[in-house]
């Protein structure tokens, strides 16, 4: 997105989020106004560990991206039945894994939370509709943007974010929609064609897909320079 396309989405809302926040969430094509419609809201670190069950110690503020049953509007749970929400960061932090391995995260998710997908409504009704494909990406906003734009989406929360480790299937809110016949797309970053996690996923939801009838097809997006 341009910068005077960014610019656009800043002025004329009535939300109390911080800049950083109309900014980041500007950045891929969400009004602040829509954001506030669904329940974003702004959280800071020391609420972490109450709502996550994270410590916030030497982590930036971030914002809260709810997590609702498609069917019932109701806010998805952990396993424990707290609340699922993401956690999107201001800045991108790096963790330090048991192996020693460094990761940029620019999400926290709950600890121990499991994993949901991002549906919103219309995405559910358009998938009621007969010979409608089910379209799946990696990220939340990127789902939201698209279907914004006329192009109902899912957003996974990972290359990982359909799969139920207990089943070795799909997510059960997803169950419903891979139907015999039915035309599967997964859309995934610009980095899946040099990370082989991403070709392992692939192969997962490949495998599933023949299992239900169904018909995967995979696109990679173009990697785009940021314009100065």
């Amino acid at each position: 997105m341009n910068a005077r396309a960014t610019t656009a989405l800043l002025p004329n809302t009535t939300s109390t989020f911080p800049t950083w926040m109309i900014e980041d969430l500007a950045k891929s094509g969400i009004a602040p106004d829509r954001a506030q419609q669904l329940g974003f809201e702004p959280i800071s670190a020391s609420e972490y560990q109450c709502r996550l069950g994270l410590s916030g110690e030497h982590l930036p503020d971030g914002y809260v991206i709810p997590f609702r049953d498609p069917q019932t509007g109701g806010l998805m749970t952990t396993p424990a039945g707290k609340t699922y929400e993401r956690v999107k960061l201001a800045t991108p932090t790096e963790f330090s894994g048991e192996n020693g391995e460094v990761t940029l995260a620019k999400y926290l998710t709950p600890a121990g939370g499991g994993q949901h997908a991002f549906i919103l409504p219309e995405v559910h009704q358009a998938l009621l509709q007969p010979g409608a494909q089910v379209i799946m990406t990696e990220g939340e906003k990127k789902a939201l943007a698209a279907t914004d734009a006329g192009i109902p989406m899912i957003g996974l929360v990972g290359n990982w974010g359909f799969w139920d480790r207990t089943t070795r299937d799909v997510l059960p809110e997803l169950q419903g929609y891979f139907i015999k016949g039915r035309v599967v797309v997964v859309v995934w970053d610009s980095d899946a064609a040099l990370n082989y996690d991403f070709v392992r996923a692939t192969d997962a939801l490949n495998n599933i897909c023949k299992r239900r009838e169904c018909k995967l097809r995979v696109k990679i997006l173009p990697y785009l320079l940021e314009s100065s």
